[in-house]
């Protein structure tokens, strides 16, 4: 059967028409995007990236638009996937239902990152299963501004990260509204971190021949009514917030 895609896929190379073919050694058939578990799951984010980098996804009346390059999408990861590190996507207001990646220092934020209305009319929303947003070790200098992260199994979870969220809003998810691993340093001003199902903010020490603990920077936020502790683990840094205990 694989010999079949390679085939069909010579044949769209000696017409000039991209192609790609993704091979997985388990699967299924006719389980759609609603599974969840097995590498097979991998692919819908495959096809989008795939899609993005041969400019099948952009439109110039997509809500979302990398201000460098000028280039518009419908989709917020299908900018990420086309975007260059230091670039800049303006979301417009409305509910993007999608799981992010970030693998890139980029700026994500709604139109005007400091007015109210956009701030709350700006929502990632997630599929309760996974992250709302996933930070790699890459987003050092990462910005997220003036955005809502809901509905995931974690509003954000960064490795290694030194992100800055800048008037963002993680509520409304099944775990924490915040997960950090692995020394992040996140900084954090003017957010809101409520009603999560645990805690705030998990963080996860890194053990070897000695401890190593997240370490954020909170300043000017609020981290109430989650349902656990406002935050587990780590050192926070934590100047005029209201956290509560």
């Amino acid at each position: 059967m694989p010999l079949n895609y390679h085939s069909i896929a010579n044949g769209l190379a000696l017409l000039s028409i991209p192609s790609e073919v993704l091979l997985f050694d388990t699967g299924g058939h006719g389980f759609g995007l609603g599974i969840y578990g097995g590498e097979v799951t991998a692919w819908p984010s495959a096809q989008l990236a795939w899609m993005s980098q041969n400019g099948f996804m952009s439109d110039p009346d997509g809500p979302v638009a990398n201000t460098n390059s000028g280039t518009c999408y419908y989709s917020p990861q299908c900018a990420i996937y086309d975007a260059n590190t230091g670039d800049t996507l303006v979301l417009q207001p409305g509910i993007y239902s999608e799981n992010l990646t970030l693998e890139q220092d980029l700026t994500l934020q709604s139109v005007d990152p400091n007015d109210p209305f956009y701030i709350g009319g700006t929502i990632i929303q997630g599929d309760q299963q996974e992250p709302v947003l996933t930070l790699s070790n890459n987003t050092s200098a990462c910005t997220l501004a003036g955005l809502t992260l809901r509905a995931g199994s974690v509003g954000v979870q960064g490795t290694a990260t030194q992100a800055t969220l800048l008037n963002c809003r993680l509520m409304d998810n099944g775990t924490h509204g915040m997960e950090l691993f692995d020394e992040s340093t996140c900084q954090l001003s003017h957010c809101l971190i409520t009603a999560n199902g645990q805690n705030g903010i998990m963080m996860h020490e890194k053990t070897g021949r000695q401890t190593v603990y997240c370490e954020p920077v909170i300043e000017h936020c609020v981290i109430a009514d989650n349902g656990g502790a406002s935050w587990v683990g780590g050192i926070p840094a934590v100047t005029e917030s209201l956290i509560q205990e």
